[in-house]
């Protein structure tokens, strides 16, 4: 049973399969479908005038088609004739769709219920010479391996009701509907548990980053220790979360406190991994639950984690690369945020390996190059009809020229180079013009080396996003901070460190990438590009000249 809504009541005539479907029909809201019935109603006669102008062999036809008709739908309760299960295939369209549920009684109750029904002799014939109870024996005898071969559970119906048995029917399909979703969400349950422990583990490194880079130490040498104390931590401190969570946030040598910031990074980069795994691999299985169809598009990235152990290397290289890019985020943002400077060390390396990433993987890899023959030649990208397809750079930098085709490196490089260049320059343009307006030091350096590194890895559309939309997203949130600080009377900062808004921004534009870039498209057309250069480079600078307007003059 793979969990799909179909409930097939299978067992010998007289069991009570067609009033007992009725009664689970009507307590799940669902279809009810009598197969011996429709099929007599296509046929236009009873099932006893078949036999006798088509032999059985016709009959059994009739009664494979009515199966796999009724089995294609949804939502139904089928009641099958006794002999359904006599032909291998239909046994297959059985244990395919949904849940089998067999009604059992002795040969004496059975031979009594049909030989009380006048209906049944009229419409169903006889299937040995003996007929009577020698005929149900004989046949039980033969069909009831094949019954319990396919079914999911035996109801017996000897001195139940019809309720009764839909309520024994509907409990056994509750149990086994829960085991086989279980069953059907366990890999992704496995999958995202590893990649949240990955997670925890990269989180824990980080915290050596964002605790060592300041301080321009090495982040390899020495092992991990306490920075009041200095003395080395146990393997089991170390473990993340664990080891926060055992020492109670402080040195077990002495008793220093711990920042609470290494738990919750560890904490967040697990998630984060996991929001990355599902977004990008999980999403793009086949053969899953319904709810998760592809977000990204990226036709050429399956993982059907029913049939699959492991995602393909494909996945397994698209997720790593973009974990790196996270990690990166996540170590530059939380540095800015406290000591506000960006390393340096962690933009060009981020940087470089975007550009190795680029060009050893060029879009729209990992989907296959025949993807685009779906864009008509000479069809501009910026039209909504056209779907580009999203690779390890989500776009390229352009609709790609003849002397650069996709998939080959040149495109790769190019897409890398322009992608680090227009996020150096965003942000270097942003500074000097806020700057020229507002007479003073605005933004840092290492916020444009962040865009930097952000468009080497994904492409300078989304550089130029992130900056607008990180400050949507953390400005309303750190200037009622700073002022509710000041009207307590607190020493407030001027400083806003950018840095975690540029890289929420950056995060949010990627994951959220198939509605932004319906907003993105204009960006395949050179004009709008330098309109919104334009509008863009003179908001900051008015924005700039209105701040400083009314600011005493300095002599």
């Amino acid at each position: 049973m793979t969990g799909r809504p179909l409930i097939f009541l299978i067992g010998y005539r007289g069991t009570g399969k067609t009033t007992a479907g009725r009664a689970v029909a009507d307590r799940l809201g669902w279809a009810f479908h009598d197969a011996d019935a429709e099929l007599e109603a296509a046929a236009g006669t009873a099932t006893a005038e078949i036999f006798a102008a088509e032999g059985e062999p016709g009959f059994r036809d009739r009664e494979s088609r009515t199966l796999a008709e009724l089995s294609s739908g949804a939502n139904r309760v089928i009641a099958t004739g006794g002999g359904v299960i006599l032909r291998p295939q239909n046994r297959e369209i059985l244990r395919a769709p949904g849940f089998v549920a067999w009604l059992t009684a002795s040969p004496e109750t059975l031979w009594d219920r049909i030989s009380g029904d006048a209906t049944t002799a009229a419409r169903r014939p006889n299937l040995t010479a003996a007929g009577g109870l020698d005929e149900v024996v004989r046949l039980l005898a033969v069909r009831e391996p094949l019954y319990r071969d396919v079914a999911d559970v035996a109801v017996p119906t000897e001195g139940k009701s019809p309720d009764a048995v839909a309520a024994a029917i509907l409990q056994a399909w509750g149990a086994a509907t829960r085991e086989s979703a279980f069953m059907e969400y366990a890999p992704l349950i496995f999958w995202c548990v590893w990649v949240f422990v990955f997670g925890l583990g990269i989180g824990s490194f980080l915290n050596v980053l964002i605790v060592r880079l300041p301080l321009e130490k090495s982040p390899i040498w020495p092992g991990s220790r306490c920075g009041t104390c200095l003395r080395g931590l146990k393997l089991i401190d170390n473990l993340p979360i664990v080891g926060y969570l055992r020492l109670r946030g402080k040195c077990r040598f002495c008793g220093a406190t711990f920042s609470s910031r290494y738990l919750w990074v560890e904490l967040a980069t697990g998630l984060t991994f996991v929001a990355l795994f599902l977004v990008e691999i999980a999403f793009q299985g086949k053969g899953g639950p319904d709810f998760l169809r592809p977000w990204h598009h990226t036709p050429g990235l399956e993982f059907p984690y029913l049939r699959a152990p492991i995602p393909p290397w494909q996945g397994c290289v698209y997720f790593a690369v973009h974990a790196c890019l996270l990690s990166l985020l996540i170590a530059a943002a939380v540095v800015d945020l406290e000591h506000q400077i960006i390393p340096p060390q962690i933009t060009y390396f981020g940087t470089f390996v975007g550009l190795l990433a680029a060009v050893v993987f060029p879009w729209p890899w990992p989907n296959p190059l025949d993807t685009l023959a779906g864009i008509p030649p000479g069809r501009p990208w910026l039209l909504p009809d056209v779907v580009v397809p999203t690779g390890l750079m989500l776009w390229p930098f352009a609709e790609p020229p003849e002397w650069a085709r996709p998939g080959s490196p040149l495109l790769g490089l190019l897409n890398g180079v322009i992608g680090a260049a227009v996020g150096m320059l965003v942000g270097r343009g942003v500074k000097f013009l806020f700057e020229t307006g507002l007479d003073k030091e605005a933004l840092g350096l290492g916020d444009a080396d962040l865009l930097m590194m952000i468009g080497a890895f994904l492409g300078w559309q989304v550089a130029v996003f992130a900056m607008p939309v990180g400050a949507l997203l953390t400005l309303p949130v750190i200037v009622p901070i700073k002022a509710w600080s000041w009207a307590r009377g607190k020493e407030v900062s001027a400083a806003l460190p950018f840095g975690p808004g540029i890289a929420a921004g950056a995060v949010v534009t990627w994951f959220a990438w198939p509605v932004v870039s319906e907003f993105a498209r204009v960006l395949f057309d050179p004009v709008m590009i330098g309109i919104i250069a334009v509008i863009m480079c003179g908001g900051m600078l008015v924005a700039g000249l209105i701040l400083r307007r009314g600011k005493p003059a300095t002599v």
